[in-house]
């Protein structure tokens, strides 16, 4: 059974951020700052989340929030082939190197792995 009410340190794990940002999202709701502010409930001292809120939160962001970042990831040899997979590690995709770096767009609260083998060093 699933907790309705949630403190910082499990939204931080439910939302993949550290906790500190959670406790800067709630001053931020405090303060008013911010179209879209987190939502959260003070119980005594303690902050808390409406965990089924807080889901829906993440889901109303826009694009313009949730932007994805372009991660570069430059290996001692170039990449012979990479691909995507999953926590079974299944194959998801296949992911094009760039001159033997690996480069991907990463978006918040979405966690990826590769599998990736390097060309042979000459020697």
């Amino acid at each position: 059974m699933c907790k309705e009410f949630i403190p910082a340190k499990e939204a931080s794990v439910l939302l993949n951020c550290s906790e500190p940002h959670i406790h800067n999202l709630v001053d931020r709701a405090r303060r008013q700052i911010g179209d879209y502010p987190i939502p959260f409930r003070k119980v005594g001292e303690v902050t808390t989340f409406l965990r089924t809120e807080l889901l829906e939160w993440t889901k109303g962001r826009s694009n313009n929030q949730l932007r994805a970042a372009q991660g570069r990831i430059k290996f001692a040899l170039p990449i012979r082939n990479v691909r995507e997979i999953n926590a079974a590690e299944e194959r998801v995709r296949p992911i094009a190197s760039s001159h033997g770096d690996l480069v991907v767009d990463l978006k918040p609260y979405q966690p990826r792995t590769f599998a990736l083998r390097l060309t042979r060093c000459r020697g």
